[in-house]
């Protein structure tokens, strides 16, 4: 494997400024391998999580009448659901990044990053690490979300080129118009179900 993921999760995680100007010289094919790898990991994680969470519904949903007997059955289902899950986020996740970058690259050109596609890429899948490594933790796993934000921002400055607040705003433009499109839907989701339940009175 041309990285060493020990040394590369320790730098962005401790030394971002660094980690990222020495990124500039990497290829997007080591990039998206050290990301891979740390998607797997973060898939079979979450997906143990989920299975863990699940089984204590397991009593609860045996001790309703007639369901005495399915608690194998049960635990099978939610077996099954939590590998099923690994595989659809580690799946979703290994094409996920692009789009993602590539979002977020209409805004880097907006704002004035002219470094390449291939450079807001790699900056996408490293900022990554927190939120991959720890995500997968109940409760804990919002400072991962949050690290990778704040590591997004670092690295689009330094792989850019760009300013502290122009990269600021390419987070924050492309975020809130996310924010507010599903928002939007939301509410005429709403709407058309208030319609139909004003119908059917």
């Amino acid at each position: 494997m041309p990285f060493n993921l020990v040394e590369l999760m320790k730098g962005f995680l401790l030394n971002p400024v660094e980690s990222f100007q020495k990124a500039r010289e990497t290829s997007l094919t080591a990039a998206y391998q050290y990301y891979v790898v740390l998607l797997l990991f973060f898939s079979i994680f979450f997906g143990i999580v989920m299975y863990l969470q699940m089984n204590p519904l397991i009593p609860i949903m045996t001790a309703i009448p007639g369901m005495s007997e399915l608690g194998g059955f049960i635990n099978a289902i939610f077996a099954q659901l939590s590998i099923l899950t690994v595989y659809a986020v580690f799946f979703i996740g290994l094409f996920s990044i692009f789009i993602s970058g590539l979002y977020y690259h209409v805004f880097v050109t907006l704002l004035g990053g002219e470094e390449g596609v291939v450079q807001t890429m790699k900056t996408v899948m490293y900022a990554n690490t927190p939120a991959l490594l720890i995500g997968w933790i109940p409760f804990i796993g919002i400072i991962g979300a949050i690290w990778s934000l704040v590591l997004f921002i670092i690295g689009i400055r330094e792989m850019q080129k760009v300013s502290l607040l122009a990269a600021v705003l390419i987070f924050l433009v492309p975020t809130i118009l996310v924010c507010g499109m599903v928002f939007i839907v939301m509410m005429m989701f709403m709407t058309i179900i208030g319609m139909f339940a004003a119908i059917a009175a």
